[in-house]
């Protein structure tokens, strides 16, 4: 019995265990009372605009956007016209504020089985996303080594072109967008061949003209990411060289390729005006030309590293 009460342990023998456990169970407390009201909450899904904003009301730059008919969880009960609403991982933040109008209840959906209509009335498509977007950017091309640089008696050596350009484009959906790309590629080289005795340049050109498909791959405003892919043809691509005084123009060629890319997008104007990086490649069969009755090889594809500025409409 002696030995039963020397190896009893007080009541609180845990005490410190208990004030972290209290201390959680309070933080837990405050946390869930001050996040908007989603602890009593209902599935409902997501009208033609699913914009989400920080706060209860349309101002600022969206921290989140709802594709059209995706299905949220939101609050029981809309505050001033706006649902809280559950974000899904990998948001900026964890809950924000989505408009009553944009959303389609659990009970308006039953409302609307039972009275014979199968979906939300119809809403414009802009009111969705900015279908139409304009593009300026400018590109520099890392153009491998090419047989026009032994033709002249160089060593061939990769070089860079710049590639300013553009791209017109319509999105059909969310996610999607079509796009019309055209770049104007040029590169220019001084060179001299002591041994061979000769002094000069060149200078090439060509407009690559094509289709590009992007695909959203993730959305947060104001950052987004898509991915790029499509194929197109070289048009007048030349070649111009000039040997110790005498210039020497090559042939006309043309030359079908494609292109795949990456592109971060910055939206810090708002949600039409924005700012992109993009990095890709651009792949294109070598041609020949014909310089001072020689053929040469003639291949102005590479690597491609750019960005600019990007209307939505």
């Amino acid at each position: 019995m002696g030995n039963v009460l020397a190896h009893s342990t007080p009541p609180f023998h845990n005490w410190p265990m208990f004030k972290i456990r209290l201390i959680f169970l309070v933080l837990s407390v405050i946390l869930f009372i001050s996040s908007p009201a989603i602890y009593s909450a209902q599935n409902a899904w997501v009208g033609a605009e699913g914009s989400v904003y920080a706060q209860a009301e349309e101002t600022g730059t969206p921290v989140y956007v709802f594709k059209p008919g995706e299905q949220v969880r939101i609050g029981n009960e809309p505050k001033n016209g706006w649902y809280a609403v559950l974000l899904p991982p990998g948001a900026k933040v964890k809950t924000g504020w989505i408009s009553s109008s944009n959303i389609l209840t659990q009970q308006q959906k039953s409302d609307m089985r039972g009275g014979g209509l199968s979906q939300v009335a119809p809403v414009s498509r802009k009111a969705a996303f900015r279908q139409w977007s304009i593009e300026g950017e400018y590109n520099v091309l890392l153009v491998g080594a090419n047989d026009f640089q032994d033709k002249l008696g160089l060593v061939p050596t990769a070089f860079y072109a710049s590639m300013p350009g553009g791209l017109i484009g319509f999105r059909p959906t969310l996610d999607w967008n079509l796009g019309i790309r055209v770049g104007m590629i040029a590169f220019t080289g001084v060179f001299s061949n002591a041994e061979a005795g000769l002094v000069g340049s060149y200078v090439g050109k060509g407009t690559y003209v094509g289709a590009l498909f992007q695909y959203l791959l993730w959305n947060s405003r104001p950052w987004a990411l898509d991915i790029g892919f499509g194929g197109g043809m070289l048009v007048g691509g030349g070649l111009t060289a000039v040997l110790n005084g005498v210039t020497l123009v090559g042939s006309s060629f043309s030359a079908p390729g494609f292109d795949g890319n990456l592109t971060f997008r910055l939206y810090p104007f708002g949600d039409m005006v924005g700012l992109y990086a993009r990095a890709g490649y651009l792949y294109l069969l070598q041609k020949t030309t014909t310089i001072n009755a020689v053929a040469a090889g003639a291949k102005y594809g590479g690597p491609v590293f750019g960005g600019g500025l990007m209307v939505d409409l």
